[in-house]
């Protein structure tokens, strides 16, 4: 990071050392998507046949400075959100700061409502957790019935007291990491009677990998059509199998991101979802 932090003059010269060493395989570090494009353009500019092996944003920018990408990818965010059709449901099991923030800066915008719900009442998957589950399943459909509303949060961080999952699963004799297991499954459930109800959502923003995982086996899905990425770590993809099949869908891992991070996935979804519904037309 030292090297990196000096600027592109000093990564040129510590890549060039190495190879005159003889190395054939070199690793760099990175801590920001600024880091990966200043790589990118120091190797660019050493003129070297490289092999590009990374999650995709080094490869992504690599490919910018050979001229061979362009970010062209049309947003949501060029339309008002008026003028869209549908919702974008947000299934936000992860208790992360980094989603408490996206999901706080996301709902912040009058076309996005938030549905709390109770992770301690879905721990124990009894009487109580079924009555959770459709509590907030009435209540999100009661406010999806509203024109302006847009994107509708399903969420356990902002509003629910944290909760120690240890001493839970000892109070209700369960095993290690049953609790998280059963609040990402009640939310699935969620998810599952929502979607059982309307037409209207357009696409799913999961965040949270076990939140993903519940949720689309919940909703009976057999794969994923990988598509894109928003960002890195966050893929964008359709639901292969099941009553969703084609629906449009994001999976981010809890940790991922920045604070306007949710805003630009809603946005992508949209316009996934819009791309979509023409091919299929025609």
């Amino acid at each position: 990071m030292d090297i990196l932090l000096s600027g592109k003059e000093a990564v040129k010269k510590a890549l060039e050392v190495e190879k005159e060493k003889g190395a054939e395989i070199i690793i760099a570090d990175a801590v920001s998507l600024e880091d990966v494009s200043l790589l990118a353009e120091a190797v660019y500019s050493l003129d070297w046949n490289v092999l590009a092996i990374d999650p995709g944003p080094f490869t992504a920018k690599l490919a910018e400075w050979n001229g061979c990408a362009t970010q062209d990818r049309k947003s949501a965010e060029d339309q008002s959100m008026a003028d869209l059709n549908g919702k974008v449901l947000v299934v936000a099991g992860s208790a992360t700061p980094v989603t408490k923030v996206q999901m706080e800066t996301l709902l912040q915008n009058e076309w996005a409502v938030s549905v709390p719900v109770s992770a301690d009442k879905l721990i124990p998957q009894n009487a109580a957790s079924v009555e959770e589950v459709h509590r907030a399943m009435d209540k999100a459909l009661e406010k999806m019935k509203t024109d302006d509303v847009h994107v509708l949060v399903l969420e356990t961080c902002l509003t629910g007291e944290r909760i120690n999952l240890t001493e839970r699963e000892k109070e209700l004799n369960l095993y290690h990491g049953e609790a998280a297991d059963n609040i990402n499954r009640g939310l699935g459930d969620i998810t599952k009677g929502i979607l059982s109800q309307t037409d209207d959502v357009q696409g799913i923003y999961m965040t949270g990998g076990d939140t993903m995982v519940h949720t689309l086996k919940q909703l009976g899905t057999k794969g994923i059509q990988l598509l894109d990425y928003v960002i890195p770590q966050a893929d964008l993809g359709t639901i292969l199998g099941g009553e969703h099949e084609g629906l449009v869908i994001v999976g981010k891992g809890g940790l991922t991101g920045e604070q306007n991070t949710a805003i630009k996935i809603v946005e992508r979804i949209f316009a996934e979802a819009n791309k979509q519904e023409v091919l299929n037309e025609a």
